[in-house]
This record gives C-alpha cells, structure tokens and sequence, in this order.
C-alpha cells in the first residue's frame, strides 16, 4: 500500500497557471511529490474516495492508504492535467495505457518512475530537438533548435505518429527538408499540423504539398504578421508563383473601400 497525501495552496506557478495542489507518494522510507493545478483534484478525490482506506483529514487538505494501482492511477492524472478515464482506469486494473507505452519508447526510464512516483519532466529533450508534454496526452508539441538558436515548432498526436520517427528525430535531430517541413506546418493551425505531422512520420509529406496547404492558408487569413511569414517560407523553399498568388489575393483583389 501506498500513503497518498493530497494538499491544496497556491505552491508555485508554471506557463499554465498557478500549481496549487501537491500529492505526495510515501511508499516505506521513499517519498515523491508532484505539483499540479487544480484540474484533475476531482479525478483524484474520486479514486481516493472509491478505493482508498483509512482516509482522513489534513490541515491542508487530506491522506488515504491505496493501492499501488490506484497510486499509479493518481500520479498519471496529477502529471498529466488532459488523461481521460480510460486511461485512467486502464492503470487501475494493472494496465499500462497506450500514452504510457509511447512514453516508454521514447524514454526507456517509464519503470523507474512508475515504482518511484517521480513526475516526469513535461520536457523530454533530444538532439536539438525537444518534445513539449504540457498538453499531453491531447496533444504533443515538437521543438527543434538550429545552432543558431532560432526555434520551430509543430504539434501531433502521439498515436498518430510513427515512433521510429521521432525517435530517431530525438537521437540525430533533423535533416535540413524534415526542418523546412516542421518550419511550414508551424504556420498551419493546430488540426492540421496533426494531419500533416502523422504524413510527415510515415514518409508520405512533400515540401509541393505543405506549400499548397500554406498557400490556402495564406490567401484565407487576416492575420498579416502570419501571412508574411507564409510568403517568406514560400520564397525560400522556392514556391515563388505561390507566394506571389497571396500577394496578389491580398493586395491587387483586395475590395475598394465602399465610400457611399
């Protein structure tokens, strides 16, 4: 059995909002804590209350005795702000959920934290590259870093991805055509950078077919600051007649203001 200790504060604060609950995980002499926002505080006050034993009172919130399931079941959602009860359960009945056996391939290091309770950095770094969990498991976001610091960045789907992929991109960062692609989806709004990152992996994404999708983009939005940034990758990946036909939708098409 493990001691699960749940307190409730403002603790400390990330890009997120403030972490103001702490669990803690006492199991013999060895103790872990994770600082989470309130989110999953429901999620975890269910378990304790359907599974827990000897539950009682803290001055700051309160502490039951659970299983090791259930304590792995508390730690997944107090890591993981977005897991679903699926998930959830899954670690309850002794099962490692899909996200969980993702995030075993791309670590190796799952055990360790599984029988320790330590969180997991939402931060996995690799090779110039590094993977965002914040959103995890909904969604993932990847980072790649040239040497001269400048930063690009798309998000995906972990099981829309093909593993081998990413964790090859994690161990010998990016290739010069993988970068313009990952640098051209990051103008795409999130469900289609999914779409596109899933092809990207699987070997089936083309610099012609990332340059027509940004070409549609670029012709529908307003937002300028996102449209030049669209014509620049177009130049430099050499769509020239794709990046004049934005200029042209945007400026030579552009209705005269109605003056009557």
């Amino acid at each position: 059995m493990v001691k699960v200790t749940i307190s409730f504060g403002a603790l400390a604060w990330c890009s997120h909002g403030t972490l103001d609950v702490a669990v803690t995980f006492i199991d013999g002499d060895q103790a872990s804590t994770i600082y989470s926002t309130s989110s999953p505080a429901a999620v975890i006050s269910e378990l304790v209350n359907k599974y827990g034993k000897q539950i009682e009172t803290t001055p700051s919130g309160y502490a039951a005795q659970v299983s090791n399931e259930v304590a792995r079941a508390i730690w997944f959602a107090s890591s993981y702000w977005r897991s679903n009860n699926e998930e959830i359960n899954a670690l309850v009945n002794g099962e490692l959920p899909p996200f969980l056996q993702f995030i075993n391939e791309i670590t190796s290091k799952l055990d360790e934290h599984l029988q320790t309770f330590k969180p997991i950095s939402h931060e996995l770094l690799g090779k110039k590259c590094q993977l965002n969990l914040s959103n995890a498991p909904s969604s993932i976001t990847l980072t790649l870093i040239s040497a001269g610091y400048s930063a690009i960045q798309a998000t995906f789907k972990y099981n829309q991805i093909k593993v081998e992929w990413l964790k090859k991109i994690m161990r010998e960062g990016a290739d010069q055509t993988t970068w313009n692609l990952i640098e051209g989806l990051g103008f795409l709004l999130p469900p289609a950078q999914k779409e596109a990152m899933c092809k990207l992996s699987e070997g089936t994404l083309s610099l012609v077919e990332v340059a027509a999708k940004l070409t549609r983009s670029g012709i529908k939005t307003l937002n300028k600051t996102r449209r030049e940034k669209i014509i620049v990758w177009l130049t430099k990946n050499k769509f020239q007649k794709e990046a004049d036909t934005i200029v042209i939708h945007h400026t030579l098409l552009k209705p005269l203001p109605n003056n009557r």
